[in-house]
């Protein structure tokens, strides 16, 4: 292990440039990426794109805490570590032996029972400064946000034209009776006749046959984004088959939704998100039995890699 070690720190001593770039480069790299990352999560209106929107946030997150644990520990290494554990003869401490002063006693004198040594050792402690604290500064990337798609307004329907009926009366009057005189013994008085009007009968006139009210106009601006069956207008029911072009630049995914009306409050998906554009072919299958009768709206939407997407494309059917 300690081997390993040293190996490790004479590596780093002889490359630090080397894992000061490459460290850099990477959190460069990452620190834009958790940025784009982030700004889709935010300005996304589809669920799905958000998810993994923040589940490529996460991971760039991760990737940058780990490159900059690297560069933090290598300038550590370089800057601090190894500097402090060098000495001038080259990284090894030599200690002075002791110095041992022998007494002589004096002429004369009498000897000492046991020499007296005196012993002088110089001690030096080198202190390594204080590791340095680092610091973290939170990121802040910044969002533009995406243009918005303008409504396009589509007419009212008009109400049907009221009937009116039309009763011709014809007043009929019976002829009056005539009589002769008859020669009789007893003179007669002649009967008295009271005009009576036979009542007219009225004609009845056929009522109007009611009328479909009419169908707002259909708004297909984009060339890339088509829905060519059911045409606008057309009398559905079953299961419909959705034939249509979905492929713009930087195509990422088209879906398709209906909704009841002529100008629906909401929308519901048929089906899933599909990631493969079509040109004029199938694009989803449409149950439309059970559903109540009138106008419905089906709208085509695509979208680029971006998160943006061309203004849809709305028609609308007629379920009987």
């Amino acid at each position: 292990m300690e081997d390993f070690l040293k190996s490790a720190l004479l590596f780093v001593d002889t490359y630090p440039h080397g894992f000061y770039a490459a460290s850099l480069v990477g959190m460069l790299l990452y620190f834009f990426r958790a940025r784009e990352a982030n700004r889709i999560r935010r300005y996304n209106p589809f669920p799905i794109e958000r998810e993994e929107a923040s589940a490529m946030l996460r991971d760039s997150l991760v990737i940058f805490t780990i490159l900059f644990a690297i560069f933090a520990t290598t300038f550590y290494i370089d800057r601090i570590l190894l500097p402090t554990s060098e000495s001038p003869q080259g990284g090894v401490v030599v200690e002075e032996p002791p110095t041992v002063t022998p007494t002589s006693p004096a002429i004369g004198a009498a000897p000492p029972e046991t020499p007296v040594a005196t012993v002088e050792v110089t001690a030096t402690i080198e202190l390594p400064p204080p590791a340095p604290t680092a610091s973290s500064t939170e990121l802040t990337p910044s969002v533009e946000p995406t243009a918005t798609p303008e409504a396009t307004a589509t007419p009212a329907p008009t109400a049907p034209p009221e009937s009116t009926a039309t009763v011709a009366a014809t007043a009929t009057f019976a002829p009056t009776a005539t009589f002769a005189p008859t020669a009789t013994r007893f003179p007669t008085f002649p009967p008295t006749f009271t005009a009576t009007s036979i009542p007219a009968t009225p004609i009845p006139t056929r009522p109007p046959e009611p009328t479909t009210p009419p169908v707002p106009a259909a708004s297909c601006t984009t060339p890339g984004v088509r829905l060519t069956s059911p045409s606008h207008g057309q009398v559905v029911s079953g299961n419909v088959s959705i034939v249509g072009t979905a492929d713009i630049d930087r195509f990422q995914f088209y879906k398709v939704e209906f909704g009841q009306g002529g100008s629906p409050g909401s929308f519901s998906v048929i089906g899933d998100v599909v990631r493969q554009p079509v040109q004029n072919g199938f694009l989803a299958s449409w149950a439309a039995s059970g559903l109540a009768s009138g106008i419905w709206t089906l709208r085509l939407t695509v979208v680029d890699e971006t998160g943006n997407f061309p203004p849809p494309c709305d028609i609308r059917v007629i379920i009987p």
